[in-house]
């Protein structure tokens, strides 16, 4: 902090300065172009330490110049438009700041959508593009577990209100894109995949490659709801069988059941294969080996 008029220069924009009061020593003449009375000295003082307090300390923040930062934030500039937030956060738009969050949105909003992105990109000839991007980093603890990570969470939404609601869904894809070569309405391009509920398809699964693996060790596979028929395995579904499977050709069988042992409490219809052959349940009666 500095005093102007006491000869020692400014300490802005580092600090606001004070400013020293000068006194007429006598009367106050009329001014004119080869003298002035103190009262413009203060007046001329008091207008810039009011100038530095209305800026405040650093006005340029971490912009170069006051100009910079003036250009990047004022639209019609001659810089491009930008808003830059200095700060790493926590920050909120319409209500209070939560610690563990960057940015929140927060407050009650009169319409359909939060948050939503309808910007037009314009990426370079053979890059990558999307409208939504993340690629952060997420720094585990150096002592503990970090228990779900995750690029993205979603977490269902909460209806209230006294009406109704036909469908809802956490994620909802309205369809796929159009104009490409190949166009998908999800596609994961690498990695597993994990489905820890139902999944349900209302249309086909096709694989174009690889192997399509259903069940496990102690789960279940439901081809179509109870008693429906169309069900395949590598042909056409039939409305007169419940499952149908493609035939055999000479390099594929069409149903292959591996050796294994006998079921302790096998139930009607039950099929199964050994060492010794082929058995089936009947009527409460194993019949096999068949030959």
């Amino acid at each position: 902090m500095a005093e102007l008029g006491a000869g020692l220069g400014s300490g802005y924009p580092a600090a606001i300065d004070t400013k020293q009061t000068f006194t007429n020593t006598g009367s106050p003449l009329s001014d004119g172009p080869t003298r002035m009375d103190a009262e413009v000295l203060n007046d001329a003082l008091g207008a810039l330490v009011a100038i530095e307090a209305e800026l405040g300390i650093a006005p340029s923040g971490v912009w170069p110049t006051l100009i910079a930062r003036l250009d990047a934030f004022i639209v019609g500039s001659v810089a491009v438009p930008q808003l830059i937030v200095a700060g790493a956060g926590p920050h909120a738009i319409g209500g209070a700041v939560v610690p563990s969050v960057q940015q929140v949105l927060q407050g009650t909003f009169g319409e359909r959508w939060a948050f939503s992105v309808r910007s037009t990109i314009q990426p370079p000839d053979g890059a990558n593009a999307a409208l939504i991007e993340t690629f952060g980093t997420i720094t585990r603890p150096a002592a503990g577990n970090l228990v779900n990570v995750a690029a993205a969470r979603f977490g269902p939404p909460t209806l209230d209100g006294t009406g109704t609601a036909t469908n809802a869904a956490t994620v909802h894809i309205t369809a796929a894109p159009t104009g490409a070569t190949n166009n998908y309405a999800l596609w994961v391009a690498g990695g597993n995949v994990r489905l820890d509920g139902t999944l349900s398809v209302t249309s086909s699964i096709t694989t174009t490659m690889g192997i399509l693996a259903l069940g496990s060790a102690s789960g279940e596979v439901t081809l179509g709801a109870s008693g429906a028929t169309g069900n395949a395995v590598g042909a056409a579904g039939s409305s007169t069988a419940y499952l149908l499977i493609a035939p055999s050709v000479a390099g594929a069988s069409s149903l292959r059941i591996p050796h294994g042992t006998a079921p302790t409490s096998p139930v009607n219809g039950d099929i199964w294969t050994t060492t010794a052959g082929l058995f089936v349940r009947i009527n409460g009666v194993t019949v096999g080996p068949l030959s």
